[in-house]
C-alpha cells in the first residue's frame, strides 16, 4: 500500500533504459509515496504522454530508440499544442555543466548516482516550481508561447511568411553580432541587440529577450568581453531553439492540412 504523496502528482512517467535503475526508482518512489508508470525508451515515452498526459516526466539521458533531450523536445511540443503544462526531470551521469544546450529543455538536471533523500529533495523542489519569481517568470514565457501557438494556428500562411522574414533577419543580426564583438565596437553592436530583442518580442522569444537585455546591459556598462560573448552564447542558443519550435510547428500545421486535403 503507497503512503499519501504529499505532492501535486498522482502519478508520473519513467524513461529508464537499465533495468536495473528501473528497479532502483521504482523502490524509491514507492517509498515517496508517488505511483509510477515505467518505460524503457523516449519513444515509448512520448506515446504514454500523448495517450495520459503525465504532469511529471523523468527521462533517462542515455536510451535507445530516442533519447532524453529528443523525449523532451517532443513531449514539450505536445504539451504545447494540447495547451498543458509538463515538469521534466532528466537524469544523467554527467554534469549540467558539459551540456549547457540541453539543460534548457529540462526543469531538473539529476545527476547520477542519487540517493533517496537527492531524489525525494528534487521532486519537492519540483512541486513548488511556479511560486517564486522565476517561476512566475517562466509561466510568463509559457503563457506568451502559448498565446503564439494559437495564433499559428489560425493564421498560418500569414505566421508563416512573417516567420521566413524574422529568421533571415535574425540569422543576419547574429553574423553582424559576431563580427562587432571580434572587432569591439560595442555602440554598433548595442544598436543590433537592440533590434534583435524587437524581432524575438514578436515571437514570443521572451527568454532571448532576457539575455538580449542582459547584453544591452553589459554593453553599457562595458563589462568583461569574455563575460559579454558568453551571454551572446546563450542568446544564439535561445534563438536556435525557438526558431527549431516554429518550425516544427509549422511543419505539423502544413502536415495537417495535407492530410485533410487527401
Amino acid at each position: 500500500m503507497l503512503q499519501e504523496t504529499k505532492f501535486p502528482w498522482n502519478k508520473v512517467l519513467i524513461a529508464e533504459d537499465d533495468e536495473l535503475n528501473q528497479i532502483l526508482l521504482g523502490e524509491m518512489f514507492k517509498k515517496i509515496g508517488i505511483e509510477y508508470q515505467l518505460v524503457s525508451n523516449g519513444r515509448e515515452a512520448l506515446e504514454y504522454f500523448e495517450q495520459f498526459h503525465y504532469e511529471v516526466v523523468i527521462l533517462d539521458r542515455h536510451m535507445p530508440v530516442m533519447g532524453g533531450k529528443e523525449a523532451a523536445q517532443a513531449i514539450r511540443q505536445k504539451a504545447i499544442k494540447d495547451r498543458k503544462t509538463v515538469k521534466i526531470v532528466v537524469l544523467s551521469g554527467d554534469k549540467p555543466s558539459r551540456h549547457q544546450e540541453e539543460v534548457q529543455w529540462f526543469d531538473v538536471w539529476l545527476q547520477k548516482p542519487f540517493s533517496f533523500d537527492s531524489l525525494e529533495k528534487e521532486m519537492a523542489k519540483l512541486s513548488q516550481m511556479g511560486s517564486s519569481s522565476e517561476g512566475q517568470e517562466d509561466q510568463e514565457i509559457q503563457k506568451q508561447w502559448n498565446e503564439l501557438v494559437l495564433k499559428i494556428q489560425e493564421d498560418s500562411v500569414f505566421y508563416q511568411n512573417l516567420f521566413y522574414t524574422f529568421e533571415s533577419s535574425i540569422i543576419a543580426d547574429l553574423i553582424s553580432v559576431k563580427a562587432l564583438l571580434y572587432t569591439r565596437e560595442n555602440k554598433a553592436l548595442y544598436h543590433v541587440i537592440h533590434k534583435i530583442k524587437g524581432e524575438l518580442s514578436i515571437f514570443a522569444g521572451l527568454e532571448g529577450v532576457s539575455y538580449a537585455k542582459r547584453l544591452e546591459k553589459a554593453l553599457k556598462n562595458n563589462e568583461n568581453h569574455q563575460e559579454i560573448q558568453e551571454v551572446f552564447e546563450e542568446l544564439k542558443l535561445s534563438i536556435d531553439k525557438l526558431i527549431f519550435n516554429i518550425k516544427k510547428i509549422l511543419k505539423e500545421l502544413i502536415q495537417e492540412t495535407e492530410g485533410r486535403t487527401i
